[in-house]
C-alpha cells in the first residue's frame, strides 16, 4: 500500500495543527499579556478622569456638593466595603473562560491525533508531522513578531472612547438621580 498521505489530508491536517496553534497563542496572549495590560489601562483611565474632573466639578458645585457628600458619606464607606477585591461573579467567569479555551485546544490536540494515529496505524500512512510542525513554527514565528510589534506599538495606543465619556456619564447619572 502507498504510504504518502493525498493532498488533501495533508493539508487537512496542516490546516488542523494551524488551528491549535493558533487558538493556543491567541489564547496565550490574551490571557497572558493582553487582559493584564487591558485592565492597567482601564484603571489608569478612570484615575486620571476621576483625578482631573471631579475635582473641578465638586468645585463648581461646591456649595451643593459638600453637604451632599456628607450627608453621603455613611453610605459610600459602606459601598466602599462592599466593592473591595474582585468580584466573585467576575472571578468565576474568567475562570469558566479559561477553562473553555482550554479545553477547546485539548479537544483540537485529540483530534488531531486521533487522526494521525487512524492514518498510521490503521491506514498505513505515513505523517510528516515534523515537516508540518516546522512549516506552522515558521509560520507562527513570523505572524507572531508582527502581531507582537503591532499591539504594542499601535493598538496600546489607541483611544476607543475620550476619557471624558466616563465623567460625564458619572455626573448624568448622579444628576437624574438627584432630580
Amino acid at each position: 500500500m502507498d504510504s504518502l498521505l493525498k493532498k488533501r489530508t495533508y493539508i487537512g491536517i496542516n490546516i488542523t495543527v494551524h488551528i491549535i496553534i493558533l487558538f493556543s497563542f491567541l489564547s496565550l496572549f490574551f490571557f497572558l499579556y493582553v487582559s493584564k495590560i487591558e485592565g492597567q489601562a482601564f484603571k489608569s483611565e478612570i484615575s486620571d478622569v476621576i483625578q482631573t474632573n471631579m475635582q473641578t466639578t465638586l468645585e463648581k458645585n461646591k456649595s451643593v456638593a459638600l453637604p451632599m457628600i456628607s450627608q453621603s458619606m455613611p453610605y459610600l464607606e459602606y459601598a466602599k466595603l462592599q466593592v473591595q477585591g474582585p468580584e466573585e461573579a467576575s472571578v468565576k467567569q474568567n475562570f469558566f473562560i479559561k477553562f473553555c479555551a482550554s479545553f477547546v485546544v485539548l479537544l483540537l490536540i485529540a483530534i488531531c491525533l486521533s487522526i494521525m494515529l487512524t492514518l498510521t496505524f490503521d491506514c498505513d500512512k505515513n505523517v510528516p508531522l515534523s515537516e508540518i510542525l516546522l512549516e506552522n513554527t515558521a509560520t507562527f514565528v513570523l505572524v507572531g513578531i508582527l502581531e507582537f510589534i503591532f499591539f504594542t506599538k499601535i493598538a496600546i495606543k489607541f483611544v476607543p472612547a475620550p476619557p471624558t465619556l466616563m465623567m460625564k456619564t458619572i455626573i448624568s447619572r448622579v444628576k437624574e438621580t438627584f432630580q
